[in-house]
């Protein structure tokens, strides 16, 4: 039979083992409040296509944006897939900005790209479907002026329609696309500087695409 001393020392020594087992428990939890912690990185990539849409069928133009958690534009890269199938490739620039063409021949039930950065991050991100039926806006911008391509697939648009430029506060344009080649240009002198315009409309207000573009100022000298 242990004496007294001897109990109090084996409860002592217990105790003393208990409060070990639950300072070393306590220093295994994460620390909330370590800021050195790496957090996952992650960017929010858009896939925009020209005017809005674009058609099964048709050489589409598609506009990339990525940027971080921040809203800084990020440089990525990645690989467009149509049914497991890569249809693309893209790359974006040191602003987050990129564009690529795109051409969708049939019907698909998933389009999607593979994005990465130069490091760790890679992550699928969904692309909206082209469309069977409607009107496609295509404008290229040079020194003299913009050129305007429509493309119009199953559908017919009513004899009202008019292709029109515009401003915040002026129209510039305004003509029946049918007098219109699916091809035409606009000089500069003709617009405004800054951000302007182009719309596919009927007389009751339907707007059937819309695309906006930026004309620079003009040097006078």
């Amino acid at each position: 039979m242990p004496s007294g001393w001897q109990l109090r020392l084996n409860a002592c020594v217990k105790n003393r083992q208990r409060k070990v087992r639950r300072v070393f428990a306590m220093s295994s939890l994460e620390n909330p409040f370590d800021r050195k912690k790496v957090e996952k990185l992650d960017y929010d990539v858009q896939f925009l296509p020209e005017s809005g849409r674009y058609l099964y069928g048709k050489k589409s133009v598609i506009g990339v944006k990525a940027v971080d958690k921040n809203g800084v534009g990020a440089a990525v890269s990645g690989e467009i897939f149509a049914d497991e199938a890569s249809v693309a490739t893209f790359v974006t620039n040191d602003l987050g900005m990129g564009v690529f063409q795109l051409k969708i021949d049939t019907p698909v039930k998933k389009l999607y790209a593979v994005v990465s950065d130069n490091g760790d991050f890679s992550k699928n991100v969904n692309l909206p479907l082209p469309e069977s039926a409607g009107v496609v806006l295509n404008v290229k911008p040079d020194v003299s002026g913009v050129t305007i391509g429509i493309t119009t697939e199953g559908l017919t648009l009513p004899d009202s329609t008019f292709v029109v430029l515009y401003d915040r506060s002026e129209i510039f344009f305004c003509e029946p696309v049918a007098k219109l080649s699916s091809r035409f240009k606009v000089n500069n002198e003709n617009l405004s500087s800054g951000i302007n315009n182009v719309a596919i409309v009927d007389k009751e207000g339907n707007v059937y695409a819309e695309r906006a573009f930026f004309v620079l100022p003009q040097n006078d000298a």
